[in-house]
């Protein structure tokens, strides 16, 4: 018991290595970060704390959370799910083992709480090694319990808003072919009134979040408008109630809840700009556009629009250390030309992936299905960006 105390700094006095209770550990966690709180936050507001169904929630004492909303809530304690035994920030991106969190504020876990974690977690403190950040994150990201409390029926959302299924040979049918949309069409769903295609982001049998492309577009009003899930709660169940900061990120980050983080050694995740983008690549999410920021601290394969500003942000993450891809040595290697004969108007030296496929079929080029050559974290390598 002393060597044990000695090496991993815990609190052993008057203390037995009894089991606790579900409910006997969480009101210790929720007693422990309470003190936490307390000490370092002066506004009452910030020193609440939440119980989501998946999670402890609160301010987080590392960044202070927001400053200008004092209701902002974005560390959590996982308690169930994969992420089960973690502390994370949705706002600060800080990760950590429930031991680290509450080190980190001179605050010892006991041995009876140790094992606890270890009985219920299967996630040893008292092992030098540790999952990595990108796992741990890996884990809370695809958690689906909270987001899936907060998603509306797909069936819902198809009758609320009087849409229709995708039927082969129509309109719209046609319009997602001509996109190399050839199947899952799930995914979607279609306004024959007003000629829109709703996008959906899945979560199982619910929606997420979605965007509603005008089809029909004049050039007038938006063409695309992406929807999160506050908006959606709001108009379809008049539910003005506050969704946790993680849960609205998600909402707009489409495939996330189909892709696999269990290996990004070999299977890394794509990270491109638009949903059609995401569908046609391998283990892919969607952002709503290069100018939307994913603030979450993840080895990424980033995938940003030919452009330039999709130059910039590839030129960014590269100076993170993140891969991100060389569209000139692509383009060299398939022989595609600087002018993108898809588009009519604009910059017609734009491409993205979507074009490509299309270019790709239309001059039958066959693809290598490797991608991973293109990919680089080298700053050497920011001339083919």
């Amino acid at each position: 018991m002393e060597d044990m105390k000695n090496i991993f700094n815990i609190d052993t006095s008057g203390l037995t290595t009894s089991n606790l209770s579900d409910i006997g550990f969480e009101e210790s966690l929720r007693e422990r970060t309470q003190e936490i709180l307390n000490k370092t936050f002066n506004i009452a507001e910030k020193r609440n704390i939440k119980r989501s169904p998946s999670s402890l929630n609160f301010a987080c004492p590392f960044c202070q959370d927001s400053a200008v909303d004092n209701k902002k809530k974005r560390a959590h304690l996982i308690l169930s799910g994969k992420s089960a035994g973690y502390f994370y920030c949705f706002n600060c991106g800080q990760s950590m083992k429930f031991n680290k969190f509450f080190k980190s504020f001179d605050t010892q876990l006991s041995l009876s709480e140790i094992k606890y974690i270890n009985d219920t977690y299967n996630s040893s403190l008292l092992d030098a090694s540790s999952k990595s950040a990108a796992n741990n994150l890996t884990s809370l990201i695809v958690n689906k319990s909270d987001a899936y409390e907060y998603a509306i029926s797909r069936e819902l959302i198809k009758t609320s808003f009087n849409l229709t299924e995708i039927v082969p040979n129509t309109y719209v049918h046609k319009y997602l072919v001509n996109r190399c949309q050839y199947n899952m069409y799930e995914r979607f769903l279609y306004s024959e009134k007003y000629k829109q295609l709703y996008i959906l982001n899945l979560i199982d049998d619910r929606v997420l979040g979605m965007q509603i492309r005008n089809l029909n577009y004049k050039g007038s009003g938006p063409k695309y408008l992406t929807i999160t899930i506050e908006k959606l709660r709001n108009v379809m169940l008049n539910d003005n109630s506050v969704i946790p900061e993680h849960v609205s990120k998600l909402s707009c980050v489409f495939n996330i809840f189909n892709v696999d983080f269990s290996n990004v050694m070999y299977k890394p995740v794509l990270l491109t700009e638009g949903p059609f983008d995401a569908f046609l690549l391998p283990n892919c999410i969607a952002v709503s556009g290069a100018s939307k920021t994913f603030n979450i601290n993840f080895p990424f394969w980033y995938i940003y629009d030919n452009d330039q500003t999709g130059s910039e942000h590839s030129m960014s993450v590269l100076k993170q250390g993140y891969k991100t891809f060389m569209w000139k040595k692509f383009k060299e290697h398939y022989n595609i030309p600087d002018i993108n004969p898809y588009i009519t108007e604009g910059n017609k030296r734009k491409w993205d992936i979507t074009d490509i496929k299309k270019y790709f079929r239309d001059n039958n080029i066959q693809e290598k299905l490797l991608w991973s050559p293109y990919f680089t974290n080298s700053m050497l390598d920011g001339l083919y960006i």
